[in-house]
């Protein structure tokens, strides 16, 4: 296998490059390339090819290419890809079976496309699956005839989903479960889900052009002044305005992520997807990487090296890390051209590999007859200076010294931890605590009214009928148009180590773990104590202190849980030191849905309500007290009428505590009940049904939403520092000026 080899990657925007060499068991980028074309390749209409042979020609001027072998890469929209499971079948059995599912899935004749594929295995699992690609055969023999037009030494074709995989895959950075790479182009993304076994992939149609054009319509700018503007966002004095303009594609790209996410993960049911890999020329877009990690409440690990060292020239090695995103579908191609990855399916032409492969043979057809004799006595040589050297008197002293050394330097590492090192280390803890809680008796005070804040403001009619109890003028907005979403469970905990549960893969068990919590009755962070979970590298310092806090919000509105998840969680990250509080004590650092469902999917619910409203009809005590709480609620909560009687601190049915399922008379079916013999519809307040309506307007409760989030609440963050506007300049959060941006 070559010791030295090119991955070369043509982007819609740039040729991309990377020269790989292996010496012994180093591995290092020793050149790189990033050439960009004249015009972006989605605009160049017939001269595409042209400006392709242009890029080439100046990238074979400036680096050294001959007889090297080159990987090449081809964009995941121009191929096919399916993944299927294989039956059981024989070793020997499998060829046949691929060649059969080949014909049955790409949709072109097989002689009309150049195929390959690649079979994945988990350990100790008997199912086969295999990855099947394929991609026209004028397309392939055009794009390698610019290469080899150029004598340029073409060895394999590969596609730049697979080749982003192999990188990401040789460098140890998939995860446990499966990881979601994503390679943002100018036009498009490609998506991966992948682990060290299996792939699936995705093409969405959003890239960083999207942005662009976004800025361009807002602001009525060329294009070329939209794209100066998302480069320089995050510094620039119209920051806001700019990252306004483009939040409707970060909520689009979100949601496409999500749908891919949803069907993958109903499709591998055993798999959980742990973390984003972002990779492309998009990702250097400010703030992108952070959205996507809030948003789909996962880490997102950005690559700031490759396993392989960077370029000795320290010029070079800095514009090489300057490009680093953008190479990574390049630096799989060399891989894979040095034979180190996992994914090994080429769709070079059948005609050029035959040829190569009658070129490689012929040269070593007189050098074999030569070295037949010679090459039978070697292996006896080598043997013979081998052992004598094992055996040698000095080299066996030298061993037993080395060995007692070594058995004494452990057994003084060992005398270390047990001694000195972890002495004391219970009592350390509970001295921290202790004095960690005298501390902190006041922080409630300043941080409780935070989250209040933050939720959203109803309707100014919907507020004003709420407080003076009118139910025509509330309902002068539909119920599911209502802006409410109210806090009606609150409950936090401390701990000592926050970064273990904030940095946390799976934050929603590990904060669920520490709260100790049944919500609703469905247990969350099931199986796992949170204070001993790792800490890993993350957002939030290994250092850090803090809450873990639980809101349980109920909202009318429709698709609720869509609401809080795009408005309401980034209200409650931006909690913490700011412009009006620069020296608050606290900082939410991550704020998750952690459940949501509506009321008539939640047996429990019902039975609280049921109990409530019959509690209040029998006028038992405890009705009594429901009423004098709901006649001291509607008036200063600001919540809404239906919900003045509901469980937690501000409902009023904090006596209830954890509740079994509702009487089975009580649970709905196909939308009826039946009781004492008769039937009535849930949304009727006959036949005792009067408990599912909203005391104040009348309407069913049975659509509104109730939804659970988690936030990891740090004390004691940086304090809070203003931007410095440019000398001459507005600050940043100054009026937008239109006129001014078009200058």
């Amino acid at each position: 296998m070559a010791s030295t080899a090119w991955g070369i990657d043509i982007g819609n925007r740039a040729l991309k490059a990377i020269k790989l060499t292996r010496e012994g068991g180093e591995l290092k980028v020793e050149d790189f390339a990033f050439v960009e074309h004249e015009t972006p390749l989605s605009q160049a209409g017939d001269n595409r090819d042209t400006l392709i042979q242009q890029s080439l020609g100046k990238f074979v001027e400036e680096n050294e290419t001959k007889k090297l072998p080159i990987a090449v890469g081809v964009t995941g929209g121009q191929t096919f890809s399916k993944f299927v499971k294989l039956p059981p079948v024989e070793a020997k059995e499998v060829d046949k079976i691929v060649n059969f599912e080949a014909i049955q899935q790409i949709p072109f004749p097989l002689d009309d496309v150049e195929w390959s594929y690649q079979l994945f295995q988990e350990p100790d699992d008997p199912d086969l699956e295999v990855g099947i690609f394929a991609m026209r055969k004028e397309l392939v023999n055009q794009h390698v005839a610019n290469f080899t037009d150029l004598e340029l030494n073409v060895q394999l074709v590969q596609t730049n989903p697979l080749a982003l995989y192999n990188g990401v895959q040789h460098d140890g950075r998939l995860v446990k479960g499966a990881a979601m790479i994503l390679d943002m182009g100018m036009d498009n993304t490609d998506l991966i889900i992948a682990d060290d076994h299996t792939i699936w992939t995705r093409n969405i149609p959003i890239g960083g052009n999207s942005f662009t054009e976004a800025i361009e319509s807002a602001f009525k700018v060329d294009f070329a002044k939209a794209e100066k503007l998302k480069r320089e966002a995050k510094s620039s004095k119209y920051s806001r305005q700019i990252f306004q303009a483009m939040r409707p594609i970060f909520a689009e790209l979100v949601s496409e992520i999500q749908r891919s996410q949803g069907f993958y993960t109903s499709t591998h049911k055993d798999k959980k997807i742990r973390k984003v890999i972002p990779m492309g020329g998009g990702f250097k877009l400010p703030m992108l990487a952070k959205y996507l990690q809030q948003n789909l409440s996962m880490p997102v690990d950005r690559p700031d090296r490759f396993l392989a060292n960077p370029p000795s020239d320290s010029a070079k090695a800095s514009a090489y890390s300057d490009q680093l995103l953008s190479l990574g579908a390049a630096y799989g191609l060399a891989l894979q051209g040095l034979g180190e990855t996992s994914v090994q399916a080429n769709l070079l032409p059948e005609h050029i590999r035959k040829e190569q492969l009658w070129a490689g043979k012929t040269k070593w057809f007189a050098a074999a007859a030569a070295l037949f004799v010679v090459g039978a006595m070697v292996p006896l040589a080598a043997f013979g200076v081998n052992s004598l050297a094992f055996n040698n008197p000095v080299a066996e002293d030298n061993r037993r010294d080395v060995d007692q050394i070594l058995s004494k330097a452990r057994n003084l590492d060992s005398q270390w931890a047990s001694n000195v090192q972890d002495a004391g280390g219970d009592n350390l803890v509970k001295i921290r605590n202790a004095r960690d809680l005298a501390e902190y008796q006041t922080f409630w005070a300043d941080f409780y009214p935070a989250p209040f804040v933050a939720l959203p403001q109803p309707q100014p009619e919907v507020a004003r009928g709420l407080a003076e109890g009118d139910a025509d003028m509330v309902k002068q907005v539909p119920r599911d148009q209502r802006t409410i979403v109210q806090i009606e469970g609150f409950q936090a905990k401390y701990v000592s180590d926050l970064a273990s549960i904030a940095n946390d893969t799976d934050f929603v068990t590990a904060a669920g773990s520490a709260l100790g919590e049944r919500t609703r009755g469905r247990q969350f962070g099931r199986g796992r104590d949170a204070e001993e979970a790792p800490a890993t590298e993350g957002p939030v310092p290994a250092d850090a202190r803090g809450f873990v806090v639980q809101l349980d919000l109920i909202s009318p509105m429709a698709q609720a849980d869509v609401f809080v998840s795009s408005e309401v969680i980034p209200a409650l990250e931006a909690i913490g030191p700011n412009p009006d509080n620069p020296n608050a004590r606290y900082k939410v650092v991550k704020a998750v849905v952690a459940d949501s469902d509506q009321f008539k999917r939640n047996n429990q619910r019902l039975d609280d309500m049921e109990r409530a409203y019959t509690a209040t009809q029998e006028e038992t005590q405890l009705g009594a007290d429901l009423g004098t709480r709901r006649n001291n609620t509607r008036g200063n909560r600001g919540g809404f009428g239906g919900f003045e009687g509901y469980g937690g601190e501000f409902g009023g049915f904090e006596n209830f505590g954890e509740f079994g399922g509702p009487p089975r008379d009580f649970r709905p079916r196909n939308n009826q009940r039946n009781r004492s013999g008769r039937q009535g519809n849930l949304y009727d307040d006959e036949d005792g049904n009067a408990a599912y309506l909203d005391r104040l307007t009348g309407e069913s409760q049975l659509d509104d939403w109730e939804i659970t989030v988690y936030l990891a609440v740090m004390v004691d963050p940086e304090p809070y520092e203003p931007e410095a506007a440019p000398e001459g300049e507005d600050p940043v959060d100054g009026d937008f000026n239109a006129t001014a941006l078009n200058q």
